[in-house]
């Protein structure tokens, strides 16, 4: 399991900011010997407020067992399935994290329309650190699939270029 330590909170004794339901899959390579994230909600001790953060966790090549983290975002923002769309922004090269609650066998139909700059999209399930499908073209992007699971699913929108990103996002299902 993943931890982060803090002072604030404690975890078998231990000083805990949060940990995860689930740990990273692999080590993962980005060509050349670079990293690739696993991503990991954490929750926050002694709350059941999830997650409280999304941690993008890296596997060093020279050092597979070795787990680098950093926080990619310190909040999800829950969706409802069928409501309006909501408008945000992303920075560059930044993150930002969408929840919703998804029915097993259900499809679902995941639309961001692009404002300005170039975002890419990216849809998880709650047990898999793999994506269910992505959208990384320039413009607006839609992703279909169907739920595998019942649970909360997360949404990334990642700011790939063009400064400040604007979007819509919104979840349907038929």
């Amino acid at each position: 399991d993943l931890y982060l330590l803090e002072a604030s909170a404690y975890h078998d004794g231990a000083a805990c900011l949060g940990s995860s339901r689930r740990t990273p899959t692999s080590a993962g390579t980005l060509g050349g010997g670079g990293y690739a994230p696993d991503w990991v909600p954490l929750v926050v001790a002694d709350t059941n407020y999830f997650p409280a953060a999304i941690v993008a966790v890296y596997g060093v090549n020279s050092s597979p067992g070795t787990k680098h983290f950093r926080v990619e975002s310190f909040r999800t923002v829950a969706l409802t399935v069928g409501a309006g769309a909501i408008y945000d922004e992303v920075v560059q090269y930044a993150s930002d994290w969408w929840t919703f609650v998804a029915v097993n066998g259900q499809d679902y139909t995941v639309r961001m329309t692009q404002t300005s700059g170039d975002s890419d999209l990216f849809v998880y399930e709650n047990t898999s650190s793999e994506f269910v499908s992505k959208n990384t073209g320039t413009g607006d992007a839609d992703i279909f699939f169907t739920a595998a699971e019942t649970g909360e699913h997360f949404i990334r929108v990642y700011g790939w270029s063009g400064g400040t990103s604007g979007y819509e996002i919104r979840v349907t299902s038929p």
